[in-house]
């Protein structure tokens, strides 16, 4: 399995890699693991903003696959349709709206 600090964190498409990490873990049952992760995008998203339109999308998704459903849809209109691919395609979300 990928280790997430191999990933650096200046890196340009660590959203990426880390939110597609978080899809993996969650289709193998490595529920917890996907949500700290997706936790951990959102918290480094404080610290360095969305800079870009795929940023915004990335961070959507992690937003989705915690189940906050408004604010990934509000993400994903910000990503401006830099992709296409709307989250409830590429994975259902890991957390219900109710945190559950």
């Amino acid at each position: 399995m990928m280790e997430v600090h191999l990933i650096p964190r200046e890196s340009d498409r660590r959203r990426q890699y880390l939110t597609d990490y978080a899809r993996m873990l969650g289709k193998l049952d490595e529920r917890e693991r996907a949500l700290s992760i997706c936790r951990q995008v959102l918290s480094e998203s404080l610290a360095r903003p969305p800079r870009t339109c795929e940023d915004f999308y990335y961070d959507g998704l992690a937003n989705h696959l915690l189940g906050r459903v408004e604010r990934a849809n509000y993400d994903f209109e910000r990503s401006r349709g830099v992709i296409s691919v709307p989250y409830h395609t590429l994975s259902r979300p890991l957390l219900s709206a109710t945190g559950t």
